[in-house]
């Protein structure tokens, strides 16, 4: 890989000066909650946020492969799932999940599974399986419809979709694979078939829906793919490099080797970890970089949020946005709102701390402010 700190010093095509220029979006903070742990309930390695409408959330844990639902006061609730193969465990607790009213959803990766539970009572439902030749990245809910982001290594296509309803009716029948979640539309970027180490390190699809078109993402791509249901694309979207460190050209990615020097591609590059699209003609990015500490042996992730409008003519890119250095936070879009839960530092062990801010992106600004 050599040469690839160069490559990436810029970004792969060079944004018009007036935007690199310009500072990214205010985010206006509107809420920062401590989680009221325990010794029982903790937080040990958070892999996923999913916020939930009434302002309580879940948190995917990877230390407990369990689901943890604390409420709008950071109070503990409940516990989905735990670690196990039996019905309603897991083997490996998956980032990707969704809440539909009292319908919660989380993946399981190494069971290939969808895990389906009742929010209010913690009950488990029953599972639905996904495509071996997939892992799902992220899972949106529209009406009826559960829409799906992930490579499909069979047909290189990365969105997919079923009925909420068929896939609640399978998973409490016991029919795990009454139906088969499969991304079958929406071409993914060539460089996934044509490269296996791309594949390897960065796989990653984002996902939004909005009034029936998708935004799809993809980490290993500076360009996000809009589309019409069907999968057709519409548009082409690039945003602008203007303080991350961004990707190098499609080429170079193609020419990686396999080998343990690629994984070095992590401390050079920043990758997309999640899109938004908003009814006001917005488009909201997460970016993240990642750096590892040799004294503490902790991987470290900066994260930069970006702003754009759909048809092109604004952009408002990279918002560092502030985290501690006590873990690897995880950050999650839901329309013109950032989500942040970030560990820090305090007592016998990390506190975790979930805030929420709202983007906006007509004052590019870069400020962090408090609301009020």
């Amino acid at each position: 890989m050599v040469g690839l700190v160069a490559l990436v010093a810029g970004p792969a095509t060079a944004p018009h000066q007036s935007l690199s220029a310009q500072l990214g979006p205010a985010l206006i903070m509107e809420d920062s909650v401590v989680l009221r742990e325990t010794d029982d309930h903790y937080v040990g390695q958070p892999v996923s946020l999913i916020p939930i409408g009434d302002g309580s959330f879940l948190i995917a844990d990877g230390f407990s492969n369990s689901v943890l639902h604390f409420d709008s006061q950071g109070r503990y609730r409940k516990t989905f799932g735990r670690k196990g193969r039996e019905s309603g465990e897991f083997r490996f607790v998956s980032p990707a999940g969704f809440v539909s009213g009292d319908l919660v959803g989380i993946g399981d990766d190494h069971a290939r599974e969808l895990e389906l539970f009742e929010l209010g009572s913690g009950r488990h439902i029953g599972a639905v399986s996904i495509s071996p030749s997939a892992l799902v990245d992220e899972y949106v809910v529209r009406g009826d419809t559960l829409w799906f982001g992930g490579i499909n290594t069979e047909s290189w296509t990365s969105v997919g979709f079923a009925s909420l309803g068929e896939v609640l009716g399978a998973a409490s029948s016991g029919d795990r694979d009454g139906v088969v979640l499969s991304p079958d539309l929406l071409g993914a970027p060539s460089l996934y078939a044509e490269n296996e180490v791309v594949m390897g390190l960065l796989p990653k699809v984002s996902l939004d829906v909005l009034e029936g078109q998708l935004l799809a993402g993809f980490a290993a791509s500076p360009r996000l793919l809009l589309a019409n249901s069907g999968g057709a694309v519409l548009d082409s979207i690039e945003i602008p490099v203007a303080r991350r460190r961004g990707l190098p050209s499609d080429d170079n990615l193609l020419a990686l080797k396999p080998g343990p020097e690629a994984t070095s591609i992590f401390g050079e590059v920043s990758f997309l970890v999640k899109v938004s699209r908003t009814s006001r003609g917005y488009i909201h990015a997460i970016h993240q970089e990642s750096s590892y500490d040799p004294a503490t042996r902790q991987m470290r992730g900066t994260f930069f949020v970006s702003s754009v409008r759909a048809d092109g003519t604004e952009a408002c890119p990279d918002t560092l946005v502030p985290t501690s250095d006590a873990g690897l936070a995880e950050l999650t879009l839901e329309g013109n709102r950032l989500h942040v839960l970030d560990q820090r530092l305090g007592g016998s062990r990390a506190k975790t701390v979930v805030r929420t801010f709202r983007i906006d992106p007509v004052n590019c600004t870069g400020e962090i402010v408090e609301e009020g």
